[in-house]
């Protein structure tokens, strides 16, 4: 197992620490979960770096469509909300993502903010395990 930890200071004075472990992405074991694709999308819908993901569309304020190029019905699926080019990550909103509909390949996206629940736009991090 792989693993690496990423420290950002926040203007609290928190430390928000992240451990990313990369086992179950490469050469995973039978019957342990494995990446099927990861986004880094700016609030437009533009992605600026991805693996296994075809396509992110912005559909309105706050929603977004993301396609896979494999099957992810049956996924976890993991967001962080941040400006992936800055890696600034952001406190007050919050996400709800789940299958499109008959779409195997997509899942639907949504952010909004979590004390007024107004969708908002903002650039984001998505994983998709299987």
């Amino acid at each position: 197992m792989s693993m690496s930890i990423v420290a950002k200071s926040l203007a609290t004075g928190l430390i928000l620490v992240m451990v990313a472990i990369t086992h179950g992405a490469f050469g995973a074991k039978a019957g342990e979960p494995k990446s099927a694709g990861w986004a880094s999308v700016r609030a437009d819908g533009e992605m600026l770096r991805a693996k296994g993901v075809s396509k992110v569309t912005r559909k309105d304020t706050g929603s977004y469509t993301i396609k896979f190029d494999r099957a992810v019905r049956n996924c976890a699926y993991f967001v962080q909300i941040a400006n992936p080019e800055e890696a600034t990550f952001v406190l007050g909103l919050t996400t709800a993502v789940h299958p499109d509909g008959g779409k195997r390949k997509r899942v639907k996206l949504v952010i909004y903010d979590t004390a007024s629940r107004v969708a908002f736009d903002h650039g984001f991090f998505v994983h998709a395990y299987c």
